[in-house]
């Protein structure tokens, strides 16, 4: 299975119907729209014909079929990267109808080289095609825009923007606020066209609601569970994830500091900043419809309690475009300094292409968890012991393939069941259990992405856990960091635990000192 937290369930859930690989439009699942995971089952369906892409099973190295777990994640991959192109396609034909060649040059150029944007195209998760299906709104509203005066707008136009936007909330819920943009652009014409809008607005209305049922039908199929997944997700929204983003500051903030300047890079950011804000007169009607969704997206993940940075990606189209609305022919004269802004832009795509190509080498790499497997390799033996401060999951190293399993009891269950070393956990419902600790094993295991915001806290178990490390164990590091040509990419002290999935830290402690 993987190590991605959401690519096993959404395999399980999403693709498999029963654990078996075949279409079905009742998932039984959602946490988030369906789309995604329908043009999964059929990309999986393309490769089970025609065998593009073979994988072993767990157990069968020497056997690979086109149906292992492994093989079905990766087409889910490849179709996330597929749709991540074509969003850098229809941000080139936004930027190109706003601001010329050039524009559309550098809003599909920072797109492709965002780190955040790059980092999340590996995996097979709804986040990146989410966005497709956002930006594909925005075109279709951009198309609409100039549409001639006193006239009514374009209702094929306004009919597909209102589909994409069903299509997005489809994929991932809160992209419903996309609708927002073409209703915004709606509003302006009323105001400053005279066009009519009613029509209009009952068709955006009832086009993004036949995109979302033909996105998700399983909303009508099975209504129960459709609304239980889904006002779980919103109460776990409200609510917050255990330590998780406690006190890490506040929420209209926390974007502006964490989540965005990871996802661009802060030269790249900050270069998007000054699009928003340099020039202050002379907006396009576009620059309105842009503003509306991006205001009340970033308002709602403001608000969340948790705070996972792949929230704010579908921001990034946005700040792309606003990076080029600098360098419009008419931008640039008035801003006055031309040679300056295509240095700073420059510079700017440069560093974020170095971020992401250090991402992409440390992808490449061997994982800190099979570095650490390899190591403890080593010592195979039903005698030795290894202790964990929390119950395994996608952070462990695979002692046993079903660690990255959904249920924390199959999880509890597969460590009783592994041979090659005696595995001791902690209580039932207990984090940083002490107990784990005596007698003394012989080693023990963990991840900056189960200890972090425990030790950020300073909870008392998790400080008097690692005392008794620090105190008894000699501990060896494993890590693969982003680096490229020598460099390495250094973060600040806070980093949500989603920018860490491919490049965690693991900590073997060694009793023996060996």
């Amino acid at each position: 299975m993987s190590y991605h937290p959401d690519e096993g369930p959404n395999l399980a859930l999403g693709v498999l119907d029963k654990g078996i690989l075949k279409p079905h439009l009742d998932l039984g699942f959602y946490n988030y729209g369906s789309l995604y995971f329908y043009l999964w089952q059929g990309a999986a369906a393309i490769n089970q014909t025609y065998g593009f892409v073979r994988l072993p099973s767990t157990g069968s190295p020497d056997h690979p079929v086109t149906d292992s777990p492994a093989a079905i994640i990766l087409i889910g991959r490849y179709l996330t990267v597929i749709l991540s192109v074509l969003t850098v396609l229809c941000l080139y034909k936004i930027g190109e109808r706003l601001y010329g060649y050039w524009g559309g040059i550098i809003t599909s150029s920072c797109y492709a080289v965002a780190p955040g944007v790059v980092m999340h195209s590996h995996y097979a998760t709804v986040d990146i095609p989410s966005i497709f299906f956002i930006v594909l709104c925005l075109l279709f509203t951009m198309q609409f825009a100039n549409d001639p005066a006193n006239g009514p707008v374009s209702w094929k136009s306004v009919t597909l923007a209102g589909l994409a936007a069903g299509l997005a909330a489809a994929t991932k819920y809160s992209c419903l606020l996309v609708v927002l943009s073409p209703f915004a652009m709606i509003v302006w014409r009323v105001v400053y066209r005279k066009s009519p809008w009613v029509l209009a607005s009952l068709l955006l209305i009832s086009s993004c609601l036949i995109g979302f049922l033909i996105g998700c039908p399983g909303s009508l199929l099975d209504s129960h569970a459709f609304f239980r997944d889904f006002f779980f997700e919103l109460h776990k929204s409200g609510q917050g994830m255990g330590l998780l983003f406690v006190d890490t500051g506040n929420g209209w903030l926390y974007p502006l500091h964490i989540s965005l300047p990871l996802a661009l890079g802060y030269p790249l950011f900050l270069l998007s900043i000054l699009g928003v804000f340099l020039p202050i007169n002379n907006r396009k009607p576009e620059e309105i419809a842009l503003a509306v969704f991006c205001v009340a997206y970033y308002g709602m993940i403001a608000m969340a309690k948790v705070r996972f940075f792949r929230y704010a990606l579908p921001l990034i189209p946005i700040l792309c475009i606003y990076c080029s609305r600098l360098f419009a022919p008419n931008m640039e004269r008035r801003i006055g300094f031309r040679r300056t802004l295509r240095a700073l832009a420059a510079c700017s795509i440069s560093v974020a292409l170095f971020i992401s190509m250090a991402i992409d080498n440390s992808m490449c790499g061997v994982d800190p968890r099979d570095q650490a497997m390899r190591f403890l390799s080593q010592y195979a033996n039903q005698d030795k012991s290894v202790a964990f401060a929390t119950t395994p999951w996608y952070y462990t190293p695979p002692f046993s393939p079903w660690f990255t399993a959904m249920s924390v009891q199959q999880r509890r269950d597969a460590a009783g069941k592994v041979s090659t070393f005696r595995l001791i956990l902690p209580a039932q419902g207990k984090e940083w259990d002490n107990s784990a600790l005596t007698p003394p094993p012989d080693f023990c295991v963990l991840s900056n992405l189960e200890s972090s915001d425990a030790l950020r806290l300073r909870e008392p178990d998790a400080l008097q856990f690692m005392n008794k490390l620090r105190t008894q164990y000699k501990v060896r590091v494993f890590e693969n960091p982003p680096s490229l040509f020598g460099f390495q990419i250094h973060y600040h002290s806070y980093v949500p635990v989603d920018w860490l999935y491919a490049n965690p830290v693991i900590y073997v402690y060694s009793r023996d000192k060996a």
